[in-house]
């Protein structure tokens, strides 16, 4: 049975153990994934789990940014960090 991430088709993700497989999947296959599909597995998260304040997000962001900088060029790593100064400005002003 093909991946839908190798067909082109969209990914719907129900739960997070179908999430993670699909992750699995891509990782093993060496795939990249869209933007659709990371959607995707964000929105399907555990609604058990405890969401943190905007400062901690906002760490938890700019470590996983700092991880993968040295793979980023100069303008994708100035992009996530736009793209991190709307999720804190967004929290600062209540809407997260």
């Amino acid at each position: 049975m093909p991946n839908p991430a190798e067909s082109g088709a969209a990914v719907s993700v129900n739960t997070a153990s179908q999430a993670n497989a699909d992750i699995q999947y891509l990782i093993l296959r060496g795939g990249i994934m869209r933007a659709e599909q990371i959607v995707d597995l964000i929105a399907c998260a555990s609604p058990q789990a405890q969401v943190p304040g905007n400062d901690l997000l906002i760490g938890m962001l700019a470590r996983e940014i700092a991880s993968l900088s040295y793979k980023l060029t100069e303008q994708e790593l100035y992009r996530l960090i736009a793209v991190g100064s709307l999720v804190y400005e967004r929290g600062r002003r209540g809407r997260i």
